[in-house]
């Protein structure tokens, strides 16, 4: 028989202790001081992918990672800038190669839209190469663009009504 908790007995037993832990913002806290976040994630990290037989410590997070790990449990794993310049900046060390090989997407493809060169990036492009760069697709304001039209569509088709009171009051601004 185990004498580890599991999650939500864990939970119960902190909330009963301290009731002040149910108004925590650990948005605050992280932000505050994101090593706490680093400390956090290495010690899940040492847990998840420790190896029997093989002890030793992990080396800690950079800053960067930590900052990095940070916007995305907080969500603000987003770019405002064009699709090559944050294309570029998620690649970070990456080199063009390398991208192509994660993402499978063709290395000249890579490079023309590196370069903002023929056609922008698809949205399936988009997604595979954030997948490959560890991000969300709507790290790219593209996508995200793009995501909010076709729903946008999807939404007016599916309502005539709406679309023609949209369609008027757009005409009437243009």
């Amino acid at each position: 028989m185990s004498t580890k908790l599991n999650w939500e007995e864990t939970a119960q037993r902190l909330y009963a202790e301290l009731p002040e832990a149910h108004s925590v913002d650990w948005n605050v806290i992280f932000h505050s001081d994101p090593k706490i976040l680093g400390s956090l994630v290495n010690d899940i990290i040492k847990v998840s992918v420790s190896e029997k037989g093989r002890p030793g410590k992990r080396s800690a997070s950079s800053e960067a990672e930590v900052a990095a790990d940070l916007r995305k449990l907080t969500d603000l794993d987003y770019s405002d800038h064009p699709f090559p310049q944050a294309l570029r900046f998620a690649m970070g060390d990456r080199s063009l190669r390398q991208t192509a090989t994660l993402s499978g997407v063709d290395k000249m493809t890579v490079h023309r839209l590196l370069n903002n060169k023929g056609a922008p990036a698809t949205p399936e492009q988009m997604e595979k190469l954030a997948r490959a760069l560890k991000k969300d697709p709507s790290y790219f304001v593209e996508y995200r663009a793009a995501f909010i039209c076709n729903a946008l569509y999807q939404m007016l088709c599916q309502n005539s009504e709406s679309a023609v009171v949209f369609y008027k009051k757009l005409k009437e601004r243009a």
